[in-house]
């Protein structure tokens, strides 16, 4: 079995995972099971908020013999490596106790060194897990392994970890963009993969963006391997997208294509081929304070009517959408949080939510915690006729 370390976006990460592989199984707050022969290390690059993979190796070990046993999926899987850096990162169902996880460090170190192998052991920074960028700069994958521990305290599983993101790649994609501010967006390139993920299109679809913004999700969609086609209603957005896939495609060079139009989401005119529609919305004015009701209203009811034109468009296009996943504002308001109210308008469309097992569809939010305006990803679909 493969388990899966999610981040703290959990809602989405499930979602997303299921999205992608189908069935799966939540073992604790941070860690999900998938059960899969074998693991398309290509495939991980695009997915958003999973921090690792790790590749269960033993099931349920008793505290007694651990150390022991941790020693031995280690050698066994770094054999040849003359010195052998390792970090231990525990996920189980209760917190480390610091005494007894430095005490296993260095009995893991003890067996490793009585194999006639040096052992260097990479404390974690925070808590009791290796983070993403530790893993990638002491070379974990060539020169070492993290192990996983997860599960039962008192008998936790052991895993290998297979894959974890790379941090440097975000950056590159993310801050390194030319057309990048706080007034053509600031649109993370892992919501972006997440929101591509729960679209699950098929590798002939079309990605579509109608709100391209300054183009993250069409940027996204070509890196995954997409042809994509963009529109903003703003010129200004239009422009920044073209700069930022220029500077994607001399510095990716990908095979696939984008096109760009300037023109109103309400007037979408779908492709001819088969296409999903992946989006961010338009958020509606910047804020600056949490608004009351009486300054939220008419945003509200503006937005309402923007996203119930778009959705009647796409109902009446001659080839449909095979998916349409994009994310509404809500707020941070000074007495609570409010959402528009347009998901039972839309389900009478003809339109219908997608359902997850994993998750509540209601529950898939992104939003930090000083942020006012906040994300509400909704995944539909039109419903079948016979």
């Amino acid at each position: 079995m493969y388990i899966a370390i999610t981040g703290r976006e959990t809602n989405l990460a499930l979602a997303e995972l299921e999205a992608v592989f189908g069935q799966i199984a939540s073992l604790s707050k941070e860690v999900v099971g998938i059960e899969l022969e074998n693991l398309s290390y290509e495939r991980l690059e695009h997915i958003g908020f999973t921090k690792k993979f790790a590749q269960t190796v033993k099931e349920s070990v008793s505290l007694d013999v651990l150390a022991n046993e941790i020693a031995n999926a280690m050698l066994g899987d770094t054999e040849g490596t003359s010195k052998l850096s390792f970090g231990i990162s525990w996920y189980c169902n209760k917190p480390a106790n610091r005494r007894s996880y430095l005490d296993l460090a260095k009995k893991v170190k003890k067996q490793i060194q009585a194999h006639n192998r040096s052992a260097r052991f990479i404390q974690p920074k925070e808590d009791f897990a290796l983070n993403a960028a530790q893993i990638h700069y002491n070379n974990l994958f060539k020169k070492g392994c993290e192990i996983i521990l997860y599960g039962n305290a008192y008998q936790p599983s052991i895993a290998i970890t297979r894959w974890a993101f790379n941090p440097s790649l975000y950056s590159h994609r993310d801050y390194d963009r030319p057309a990048r501010s706080a007034k053509v967006g600031m649109f993370p390139p892992k919501l972006a993969q997440v929101l591509i993920n729960l679209a699950s299109p098929k590798h002939t679809d079309i990605i579509c963006d109608p709100f391209c913004g300054s183009g993250v999700v069409l940027q996204e969609g070509m890196y995954a391997g997409y042809n994509v086609v963009g529109s903003d209603n703003s010129e200004d957005m239009v422009v920044a997208s073209q700069k930022n896939l220029d500077w994607f495609s001399k510095e990716f060079h990908p095979k696939n294509t984008f096109v760009l139009s300037q023109g109103d989401a309400r007037n979408f005119t779908a492709p001819k081929s088969s296409f999903v529609v992946v989006s961010e919305g338009y958020l509606g004015p910047g804020l600056s304070e949490k608004p009351n009701h009486a300054l939220l209203q008419p945003i509200t009811t503006n937005l309402e009517k923007l996203y119930l034109d778009f959705f009647k468009c796409l109902v009446v296009q001659p080839n449909k959408p095979r998916a349409i996943v994009i994310t509404l504002p809500f707020w941070q308001t000074t007495t609570g949080i409010s959402y528009l109210n347009v998901i039972d308008q839309i389900t009478d469309l003809g339109y219908t939510i997608r359902q997850f097992n994993s998750v509540n569809s209601a529950q898939l939010l992104y939003r930090r915690s000083q942020q006012i305006v906040g994300r509400q990803v909704l995944v539909v679909e039109l419903k079948k006729t016979n």
